[in-house]
């Protein structure tokens, strides 16, 4: 009788073997099954396949899966708790899910917003841009890119219409970039902390002092004092991090 050539787990060191392979190791002159090789699932003699695995032996056909109990020997297999499960319900019994897509993790986990994700799910809820290695924005418990999120959330200069990122200023009931803020007249930016208003615009100091009498008459409209408010400088909060590890 031919012998069969061994099968390697390469994960797991999963060994199937014949007895023969075994005795000739062991430099038997004859081919006898040894006695005392016992299955370790049904606890009876080996007679034909042997499977070593786990520290234990086997007989082919009962080297199952501890889940779907399907055999498993020759095949690529994972432990959990001793315990041998194939590929298939490992990843489904075990492994995180992704939060996109809700499928099991086998590669790399992204850890955001209290969640796993695939390295290529974890994107803008905007533009699809991928976020695992460049930080991240999140406005109810969605993630952002930074230019979405100035786009979508940040509060829009009335002069430019771009969004306010850093500090601005509240002036006629509106939100100014600092430099967009400027004299009706002169256009020159209006820095101090008061500001004259004629005929609903801004106007800075030196141009308010050439407004005439006249001119004011004729407009029917007087000069008010208005101030200027500071807008939060923390308009975008910090970025955040995703984490990777294997999964």
């Amino acid at each position: 009788m031919s012998k069969q050539s061994p099968m390697d787990n390469t994960e797991n060191n999963v060994k199937s073997e014949t007895i023969e392979d075994i005795i000739d190791a062991c430099c038997y002159s004859k081919p006898k099954p040894p006695e005392d090789t016992l299955c370790a699932a049904c606890n009876r003699p080996i007679k034909g396949m042997i499977v070593q695995a786990l520290g234990k032996t086997w007989h082919q056909e009962h080297f199952c899966c501890s889940h779907c109990k399907k055999p498993i020997s020759g095949q690529r297999f994972n432990v959990e708790e001793n315990k041998p499960y194939c590929e298939h319900d490992y990843s489904q019994l075990f492994l995180k899910r992704c939060q996109g897509c809700n499928l099991p993790i086998l590669d790399v986990v992204v850890v955001a917003l209290n969640c796993n994700w695939h390295y290529d799910h974890f994107v803008c809820a905007t533009c699809g841009t991928r976020l695992a290695q460049q930080g991240y924005y999140e406005r109810e418990n969605n993630p952002f890119c930074k230019t979405c999120y100035e786009e979508r959330f940040c509060p829009k200069c009335k002069e430019c219409l771009k969004p306010i990122k850093e500090t601005a200023i509240m002036a006629l009931g509106e939100k100014w970039h600092q430099d967009c803020f400027k004299c009706s007249r002169c256009f020159v930016p209006i820095t101090e902390a008061t500001f004259e208003v004629y005929n609903g615009k801004q106007l800075c100091d030196k141009c308010i002092t050439q407004i005439s009498k006249a001119e004011m008459i004729a407009s029917g409209e007087g000069i008010s004092t208005n101030k200027t408010l500071p807008l939060d400088s923390s308009l975008i909060p910090e970025m955040s991090s995703a984490i990777e590890k294997k999964a």
